[in-house]
């Protein structure tokens, strides 16, 4: 996905909902109000956000359902 130049960017979803995280050091404001997590540019970016994912899953973290994918205004793939 591709909302700015502090791309490439992802987003986390959940049962067709976008989640954002509250906890301190997990996203910063940018992030959370445009609901992605920025500049994921190495290994290591991605490898943090699929600890996340994998977090989530478990219970071991909370994320807050932030709206439907489907009043995103920007891009979203075809399911």
């Amino acid at each position: 996905m591709n909302q700015c130049k502090r791309g490439p960017n992802a987003r986390m979803i959940r049962n067709g909902q976008v989640v954002i995280f509250d906890e301190e050091n997990v996203m910063n404001e940018t992030e959370k109000r445009r609901k992605t997590f920025q500049s994921v540019r190495n290994d290591g970016c991605v490898e943090r956000i699929w600890g996340l994912g994998m977090d989530l899953a478990k219970g071991n973290i909370m994320g807050i359902d932030s709206g439907s994918v489907e009043t995103l205004s920007d891009i979203m793939p075809q399911m």
